[in-house]
This record gives structure tokens, sequence and C-alpha cells, in this order.
């Protein structure tokens, strides 16, 4: 039996300060288009870590720009990799 758990902060992140995040790790800008929310879209998402501290003992010691940081930098190392 599988039982699937949330790796998060259980901090909201605003898609803005996401995507001004992704932009600062990256150096790149971003293009961006706002368009009208539809009533199946979510206004907020929130997940909650609790159930794999219970399990696991785990809790988050990463920030947000730390985290992207380290992605886009695993990404730039792998690209490196293919183009050799």
């Amino acid at each position: 039996r599988s039982t699937m758990v949330n790796a998060c902060s259980g901090k909201s992140t605003s898609l803005n300060v996401l995507l001004d995040t992704i932009e600062s790790v990256s150096g790149r800008t971003l293009k961006r288009s706002y368009l009208p929310s539809r009533r199946v879209d979510a206004s907020t998402i929130e997940m909650d870590p609790q159930l794999a501290q219970e399990l696991y003992g785990w809790q988050h010691h990463t920030s947000l720009a730390d985290g992207l940081a380290r992605a886009w930098h695993s990404h730039l190392t792998a690209m490196a990799g293919i183009a050799k």
C-alpha cells in the first residue's frame, strides 16, 4: 500500500512571486500573459506537509529561491552534458 505525501513548505506562493523567483534565479525574463480566470480555476492552492512529518519525520529546509536555483543549476548542468 502506498501513501502519498506532500513535500512542501506549507506556505502559499502566488504565481507572480513564483515567476519573479524563476526570473531571478535564471537571469531570464519570462513572457507572461494574463487571462480571466475560469470557474474551474482555484483561487489559491496550499499544500500541507503534516503527513510527511508524521510518517517520516520530514520537514522542509530549502527556501523556494534556493530550491529553484538548485533545479536551474541542475538543468544547466544536464544541458551542458547533452551539448558535448
